[in-house]
């Protein structure tokens, strides 16, 4: 796509997404260029767009981060803002495309971004990643667990751990879990996001369990690794 400015759906715009949302993804480029530069469908917000990054959530959300800031300086709320994302994801749909598990669109809140509950949030393929790594802006890498996948292949891990704000928005959580499931290459070991033990699903489990007794935030990563069970150990022995 020629370089763009940021904009957002109005509410006939995303209404009109919501409604033809399966024609547009099959419409050429140029088409689909056309409705989101539709004036009497969108707003200009000002800011330079360009498409970044797809290979990994981490180096998209990293790239959104940087070209977001002077949205949000300008006054929107970029984290709730509906219009904002669902726009980006239209943008962005060419470079999503090839990422895409199975070469499927998925259900609408992929797209279409859902603000009201986080269990919806986060399935948005571009705002769910740039909500982790603003969580965790201090040191992004520490979720790498949940960032190391495609743009449009999440993956059992990012379903798993995502999902609940709390468990991916604490530091602690997050690090040990980049610790048992991310290699050195920046991707996920194999296994990380299969049914068996130690997986992340697993994980999940076994965190829901351990809130039940202590305080999450309050843990040490190390404190936390010392409560996990032995069929974590295969995760933490390999790089």
């Amino acid at each position: 796509m020629r370089r763009q400015h940021y904009r957002r759906f109005n509410e006939r715009g995303l209404k009109h997404v919501e409604t033809n949302f399966e024609d547009l993804l099959a419409l050429s480029p140029d088409e689909r260029r056309d409705v989101i530069l539709d004036d009497r469908l969108t707003e200009k917000l000002g800011s330079p767009m360009t498409v970044g990054p797809v290979d990994t959530r981490a180096a998209a959300a990293a790239h959104l981060a940087s070209e977001l800031e002077p949205v949000e300086l300008a006054g929107v709320d970029v984290i709730r803002d509906r219009g904002l994302w669902t726009w980006i994801a239209l943008a962005w749909f060419e470079a999503i495309e090839p990422t895409l598990h199975r070469g499927q669109a998925g259900a609408l809140p992929r797209w279409i971004l859902r603000v009201d509950d986080y269990k919806t949030y986060y399935r948005h393929l571009l705002a769910g990643p740039y909500f982790i790594h603003r969580s965790h802006g201090d040191a992004p890498a520490r979720a790498l667990a949940v960032l190391a996948t495609p743009v449009g292949s999440p993956g059992d891990v990012v379903e798993s751990l995502a999902s609940r704000q709390v468990l991916v928005s604490n530091p602690v959580v997050m690090e040990v879990a980049t610790r048992l499931y991310a290699d050195r290459a920046g991707g996920l070991k194999s296994g990380a996001g299969s049914k068996e033990g130690g997986s992340g699903r697993r994980f999940a489990e076994v965190l829901n369990q351990l809130e039940l007794t202590y305080d999450l935030f309050g843990l040490t990563p190390e404190g936390l690794i010392g409560l996990l069970p032995a069929e974590f150990d295969r995760f933490l022995s390999r790089a």
